[in-house]
């Protein structure tokens, strides 16, 4: 090992339900029993912490980066690097914890915090949305909606409960939006749409493979766009969109593109690593290999 390592670890305490203090105990007792420098960084609730992460990391010239929360935690972490070249591991404690099922860290607290700290790091992709760096991915339509009201709309329940229930209430009354975007170089479509993924990434919600076959360092995102679907269609068809069987459907789009652009529109919001970000225009590009994550040897 390395002792010329400095560790800086990002831990967001309200997020999940996994007792962070038990996570982070786990960590520095491998860090100090290898001598190894670390520093801790605890962000606020529901704030971007872009600045103050970037702020803290500037601090010190530091070679490894432990995420320690959901894929919001993640979102608001890229966007405050600066140096790229910083080794990233992830102990995933967020509500859908989505980017992170793109790699293999060990499936125990005690494997994950081996592979945060001693794992092989491997070069991936990464989006931008206008000037917002994101992993996993943009959504607009039907799960911008369920992001906005999880966000702004107040709760009825907690955690994962919550989420089932929004996402039931929102697929029986969300109307389908008219939305003009552009592929690459080619035309513009407009398409009356239930819902828009740009992803990164495979899962989003935790359980939904909106995007099966999207490879996380292939240069390219995946396009999903499904069309309006009648109320009771939509119920009948959600278990296509957990096992990822939807894309073979007539009623969807499923291709791959590195340039993603859509026009102004008032009446669909987005979200971007499950964090709102209101509505279009968005111009979405992917940058390669841009991320080192830690991954098992």
């Amino acid at each position: 090992m390395d002792t010329n390592k400095r560790f800086f670890i990002v831990v967001n305490p309200v997020s999940g339900k996994v007792n962070k203090n038990k996570v982070i105990a786990q960590i520095t007792k491998q860090l100090e029993s290898n001598k190894l420098i670390y520093s801790i960084f605890y962000t606020k609730k529901d704030s971007f912490e872009d600045l103050s992460i970037k702020l803290a990391l500037s601090q010190k010239k530091y070679t490894d980066l432990i995420i320690i929360g959901g894929d919001g935690t993640i979102n608001e972490t890229i966007n405050s690097l600066t140096n790229f070249d910083i080794k990233i591991g992830l102990i995933p404690c967020g509500s859908g914890n989505d980017f992170v099922k793109c790699f293999s860290i060990g499936k125990k607290l005690e494997e994950q915090v081996h592979t945060a700290i001693f794992g092989q790091a491997i070069q991936v992709d990464i989006g931008k949305c206008n000037d917002r760096l994101f992993a996993n991915g943009v959504g607009l339509g039907f799960d911008g909606e369920v992001v906005d009201v999880m966000e702004n709309g107040g709760k009825k329940f907690s955690g994962f409960v919550s989420y089932l229930y929004t996402v039931l209430r929102i697929l029986a009354f969300y109307k389908a939006t008219p939305t003009t975007i552009q592929i690459d170089d080619q035309k513009k479509i407009t398409k009356e749409l239930f819902m828009l993924t740009i992803a990164n990434g495979t899962t989003y919600g935790g359980v939904f493979q909106l995007a099966p076959k999207a490879v996380i360092n292939d240069g390219l995102l995946e396009v999903c766009m499904v069309s309006n679907l009648k109320v009771l269609k939509r119920f009948l068809n959600l278990i296509k969109f957990i096992k990822g069987t939807h894309i073979k459907s007539k009623w969807v789009d499923y291709f791959r593109a590195k340039h993603i652009q859509i026009e102004s529109n008032n009446n669909i919001v987005a979200h971007i690593d499950g964090e709102f970000i209101g509505s279009p225009p968005f111009d979405i590009s992917i940058i390669e290999e841009k991320l080192l994550i830690k991954t098992k040897r």
